[in-house]
Formats: structure tokens, C-alpha cells, sequence
């Protein structure tokens, strides 16, 4: 619904989207959101893809790159953020969120 809703802003907001998802059991979902995404707005281009990050080809490819609770599930951390600037454009945009926590101390932080 945001890559829909951003279109309606100044400068046409997202145009295309790639879902990158390694896990092939989600992919009927992701299908099926692209497709709901495409009737709403049939101009929003939507690629659903299997793989990882570092499979993606290309450099300076996106403007923005968007991931949630993905960084406690990569073995390398420094790895996947490499890629993530590899990928994007110069002045383009990371949004993440995360789910867990540091533990210092005996303290969570986020």
C-alpha cells in the first residue's frame, strides 16, 4: 500500500519495487501482494525475486533500500550492509527495522 500511496506525491514516489526473498515459501505471498499492488496501480512495477542480496547484479541500482529483521538472520552483518551500498545509488536511502536487541551489561538497547 506505500509504494501505491507514494505515487500520489510530488515526483511520482516509488516506480518500480524488487522484493528479494531467499525463503521460496513466502513467495506465493509476495506473488499475490505484487499482483493486488499492480490491479490498484497498474503503472507501479513489482518483481518478486528469490535469492540474496548479493546475488542482485549491478551497481548504483536503487534509490532506496528497504529491509526488516533481516540483519539477525545474515551471518555476516558487514557483508550484507557492503552490498546494501553496492546497490544503491549515490544520496539513496536505507530503511530497516529489527526486532532484536544488543545485550551489554545485562541491558537491552535498541
Amino acid at each position: 500500500q506505500y509504494y501505491i500511496s507514494s505515487r500520489a506525491r510530488p515526483g511520482g514516489g516509488v516506480q518500480r519495487a524488487v522484493m528479494l526473498e531467499p525463503n521460496v515459501h513466502l513467495h506465493d505471498r509476495l506473488r499475490k501482494a505484487a499482483a493486488d499492488a499492480r490491479t490498484q496501480d497498474p503503472g507501479l512495477e513489482v518483481e518478486v525475486r528469490g535469492g540474496f542480496i548479493e546475488e542482485l547484479q549491478g551497481e548504483s541500482v536503487f534509490d532506496a533500500v528497504v529491509f526488516g529483521n533481516v540483519l539477525c538472520e545474515v551471518p555476516d552483518q558487514g557483508a550484507f550492509l557492503q552490498e546494501v551500498g553496492r546497490l544503491l545509488k549515490p544520496g539513496g536511502r536505507v530503511y530497516f527495522s529489527e526486532h532484536v536487541g544488543v545485550k551489554p551489561h545485562g541491558c537491552f538497547m535498541r
